[in-house]
């Protein structure tokens, strides 16, 4: 199995570097943290690999990963019991895991979140963006979009991260207007 490729966007003295995970020479240099970024993520996708983005602190701000590894299946397992178990305990551990199955399939939330000079869309728990926009109104309509189908709650970020609006949106509910 080969080892995947990690590539890191670092502040440098004059601009910005890639580099290779392991290694302290840059596989290029860039004048603005937007060059390299791109060439960055075009090396990423096309090995398959990790791009890690580090801020002007030197701390990491965001991660993607471009690997090839398959979903996981989106229908429950079915689950296997030893033979020792008793009928009452195979029943609770299949209530248990049917409930953890329909927690799962309810909807998440989508944080519209400041990104460089305009506004991303993440789900929950994601630090990957699933769009990024110029306006914050098109950032909200694109979370909208994502939300129409499933439960779940539309959180709205200001320009310094911080929540500004809390929509639900669910069965006896709208994602009303902004």
């Amino acid at each position: 199995m080969s080892k995947r490729t990690t590539l890191h966007v670092v502040p440098q003295s004059e601009g910005w570097a890639v580099r290779k995970e392991g290694s302290s020479r840059a596989v290029s240099t860039h004048h603005t943290q937007r060059e390299a970024i791109d060439a960055a993520r075009e090396v990423a996708r096309s090995k398959h690999g990790e791009l890690i983005i580090h801020g002007r602190d030197g701390r990491i701000a965001e991660r993607d990963s471009y690997n090839s590894d398959p979903l996981p299946p989106k229908s429950a397992r079915k689950v296997l019991f030893h033979k020792s178990l008793d009928e009452n305990t195979r029943r609770a551990v299949q209530e248990a895991v049917d409930m953890v199955v329909r927690k799962s399939e309810r909807g998440t939330s989508q944080h519209v979140v400041p990104h460089g000079k305009g506004w991303a869309v993440r789900s929950e728990g994601n630090a990957k963006s699933s769009s990024v926009h110029n306006t914050q109104s098109d950032a909200i309509a694109a979370a909208k979009e994502l939300l129409r189908k499933r439960d779940g709650q539309l959180l709205i970020h200001g320009r310094h991260g911080q929540i500004r609006k809390i929509s639900t949106n669910g069965p006896k509910s709208q994602l009303g207007k902004y």
